[in-house]
């Protein structure tokens, strides 16, 4: 795993942020413009996605998701101090971009500045399946689409990833508002309880599903894929892959006296 530069570790954690603060500002703002449907809040999102994985994806991974960056720190294709730093950067673009929404909306638009809560009727329990379900998607796509196995998946780029956002919140926008993203989550209602919006006193209460939810179907996924769908994890090395490991199944892992061959490097995006 190449660590970057401290150079090189500014310039991707300013991505993470500056991708974080429009994120939030443009797609949480089509949840505000009058007449917004769950069809065109959900393109939006995909397709801000899209657009934010071209720009930043070259630079930082283009991950926009504390969730991913945890699921590929888990994998091995990010160490951790890039993951910490990329999730600060994350959750302050996010507290930014949605800050600057309140800022330029009308008033009587702010509508709780798009935040995730639990629609009434909807248990809490559903709620935080359905979130974990829907990331799992989410991440199980980022997975897939950066596979060096998956030639086809190279020609579609961040589209497949894009799309599975989309998706992912046609279903879960009448429910949940589509949290599949801490850091989305995290400004919208960081913001609405600053300034004392009508939604304050309720934002908060089930906050928490939005960040454990996420996460664990983020570790999920990348479990699912890199274990069960594929052996990428056989060619993967340190922290806790060495440890779950038999290295008995592994040849490149193995001491001989000829000198030890390492795994060749993953690559280190998520875009």
């Amino acid at each position: 795993m190449k660590q970057p530069s401290v150079e090189e570790l500014m310039r991707m954690c300013a991505a993470e942020f500056l991708a974080l603060f429009l994120f939030v500002f443009l797609s949480c703002g089509s949840a505000l413009v009058t007449g917004a449907t769950v069809t065109s809040i959900s393109l939006s999102f995909g397709f801000t996605i899209l657009a934010l994985g071209h720009c930043f994806g070259h630079i930082s991974g283009g991950h926009i998701n504390p969730a991913v960056t945890i699921a590929l720190t888990a994998a091995q294709k990010v160490d951790p101090i890039r993951c910490a730093c990329f999730i600060i950067a994350q959750v302050l673009g996010a507290v930014l971009g949605a800050a600057t929404l309140y800022g330029v909306m009308d008033k009587d638009s702010h509508n709780c500045l798009g935040s995730n809560m639990v629609a009434d009727g909807y248990e809490v329990g559903q709620a935080f399946g359905l979130e974990l379900v829907t990331t799992f998607v989410l991440v199980l796509t980022v997975f897939a689409t950066t596979d060096e196995k998956n030639s086809e998946a190279s020609t579609l780029g961040v589209f497949p990833i894009a799309m599975s956002v989309m998706i992912c919140h046609l279903i879960s926008i009448p429910l949940t508002g589509c949290g599949i993203n801490p850091a989305r989550s995290f400004g919208p209602a960081t913001v609405a309880v600053l300034a004392g919006l009508e939604c304050a006193d309720k934002v908060m209460d089930d906050h928490y599903i939005f960040w454990f939810a996420p996460i664990l179907g983020g570790l999920l996924a990348a479990f699912t894929y890199q274990m069960i769908l594929t052996d990428n994890w056989l060619h993967a090395s340190g922290g806790l892959i060495d440890v779950l490991r038999s290295k008995t199944l592994s040849p490149s892992n193995i001491t001989v006296q000829d000198g030890f061959k390492p795994p060749p490097d993953l690559p280190q995006q998520a875009i």
